[in-house]
């Protein structure tokens, strides 16, 4: 994916004792550069009578870096790299949720344009795609947002620890000044590159 430093190369072989800059106009940055992988979401949701969520089914459609990059590691036209950020629940899972009945599937759509491992990845989209959703879900049950994601994380204390933090500090359940809007979201990151460093919730709070 680097075919910048092959030019450059390509270049200097054909100039031996010189040092060679290369650099690309702007038009080509556009053209032959990588981009964040183009997806979208659907989102379905099951609620009892209590407000409860007893099923989720989260499907995304799109992207598959690896596919483009790196073809050879495309099983079953499988890519768990779209999935980053909604591990299967468990003690260190990404989705600091309990939901019954959860189903996250991808329906792989490439288009011309390449995609690659900018910042974030996937985690950006698809935690924007998760929390808007779970505001969307308080809503319609008519639940705090706060008050739903903490019966959510009842059995993730690290996700849950966080979060309440980020609400004390951000002064939510108090009333906010005319013309504010308060929101919740949370996620857990893969923040550290070391493989014994510890992956931590993250939460933040909006006005």
């Amino acid at each position: 994916m680097h075919d910048w430093v092959r030019q450059a190369v390509a270049i200097a072989m054909e100039l031996p004792g010189t040092p060679v800059k290369l650099i690309w106009s702007r038009e080509e940055d556009m053209t032959h550069g990588r981009y964040h992988p183009v997806t979208q979401c659907k989102l379905t949701a099951g609620v009892d009578a209590q407000g409860n969520v007893t099923a989720l089914h989260m499907r995304i459609s799109g992207q598959s870096i690896v596919a483009a990059i790196f073809p050879q590691n495309i099983k079953d036209r499988k890519d768990p790299v779209v999935f980053q950020g909604l591990n299967p629940p468990g003690p260190e899972a990404s989705i600091g949720y309990t939901i019954p009945n959860l189903l996250i599937d991808h329906a792989m759509r490439n288009p011309h344009v390449p995609p690659g491992f900018w910042r974030g990845v996937n985690l950006n989209q698809n935690t924007i795609y998760l929390e808007c959703f779970i505001d969307e879900i308080a809503h319609a049950t008519g639940q705090d947002p706060l008050a739903l994601r903490r019966k959510l994380m009842a059995k993730h204390p690290k996700h849950l620890a966080v979060l309440n933090a980020v609400a004390e500090r951000a002064g939510w359940g108090k009333p906010a000044p005319s013309g504010v809007h308060r929101g919740l979201a949370q996620t857990m990151a893969s923040a550290a590159m070391s493989p014994r460093a510890p992956k931590s919730p993250s939460a933040t709070a909006a006005s």
